[in-house]
């Protein structure tokens, strides 16, 4: 979080961290917020020293490291009874490989989005409206080598290749979710999701629901 009317600076580091050796990240983020405006900015970069975006490769697909850096919009206000909120995040990848299948890599392209609607509808109800796109890839291509037969002197012959790396499908969540307070000391919630594409793979979908109880102590 941040102030309205500052600039705020954040770093950080996995390093060191249990279970983060093997892959570290290194990454930081300048937001700013100005005063009497629901507009916010911020700008972030990472660096991945052994992944792209999270995913990691090993074996005969060599290995692979990052430098990303996204530019993100944020608003909130309210209207007809309803606090409202968006928040819109571009990014830009720039991927290196080495050692492997995987010869180089093209510009990759970001994006994730996130509309939010609040209402009280009484002393204690509230209800959440929320419409999201996680993290997806947007553009981007893999230059591959592979090996396609073997000689009978035991030479290996390749053929270079292409691979699209944009999913074939575009995740779009709709969550509905109900609260209401005081229920024995504490919040009761109910909530219901609905997945398109799920994992961005094209022609899936998917439903839940979810019911909670929260109190502090």
């Amino acid at each position: 979080t941040y102030a309205p009317g500052r600039w705020s600076l954040a770093a950080y580091t996995t390093a060191g961290r249990a279970g983060q050796r093997a892959r570290p990240e290194h990454g930081a983020l300048l937001a700013y917020r100005p005063r009497q405006s629901g507009l916010g900015l911020r700008l972030g970069v990472l660096r991945e020293t052994r992944g792209v975006l999270g995913s990691d490769s090993r074996g005969a697909f060599g290995r692979v490291s990052a430098h990303s850096a996204a530019l993100g919009f944020e608003w909130s206000g309210r209207a007809f009874g309803w606090g409202l909120a968006a928040d819109v995040e571009l990014g830009v990848v720039d991927g290196r490989s080495t050692g492997g299948l995987i010869e180089g890599l093209s510009g990759l392209a970001t994006s994730t989005a996130q509309l939010r609607a609040h209402r009280r509808l009484g002393g204690r109800d509230s209800v959440l409206l929320s419409l999201s796109q996680p993290l997806r890839l947007e553009r981007g291509q893999a230059r591959l080598r592979l090996p396609v037969a073997r000689g009978l002197d035991g030479a290996v012959a390749e053929r270079a290749t292409t691979a699209r790396l944009a999913p074939s499908g575009r995740q779009l969540d709709l969550a509905v979710y109900w609260q209401r307070r005081g229920v024995l000391g504490g919040a009761l919630r109910a909530g219901a999701v609905v997945s398109r594409h799920p994992g961005h793979a094209a022609g899936a979908l998917e439903a839940g629901v979810q019911l909670g109880f929260r109190r502090a102590f």
